[in-house]
């Protein structure tokens, strides 16, 4: 099931984009999406795979997640949008 949730409402979307082998990250987001995950997920802070892609500055997670429709005005608990959370970690690309 790609949309359970761990006990922090982590998917494994959250886990694939914040622990994912970089090589391997694109296609597993890939495959993820087209598995059903949702891409607008938030776990119990609000943060969705978009949040924790522009934080780590993962530009081709970016498109992809946004390709698939994911949220980029989406907020997170703070108040931040994944853009915003993207120019906070000086990953502007």
């Amino acid at each position: 099931d790609v949309t359970i949730a761990d006990e922090d409402g982590d998917t494994p979307l959250h886990l694939a984009s914040l622990r994912g082998n970089i090589s391997k990250l694109e296609e597993i987001v890939g495959l993820l999406i087209e598995g059903g995950a949702d891409v607008n997920i938030a776990d119990e802070d609000g943060v969705t795979p978009l949040h924790i892609a522009t934080n780590k500055g993962m530009t081709r997670s970016v498109k992809q997640l946004l390709r698939g429709r994911a949220d980029p005005n989406k907020k997170n608990k703070k108040g931040y949008t994944a853009l915003l959370s993207a120019f906070a970690n000086d990953h502007i690309d």
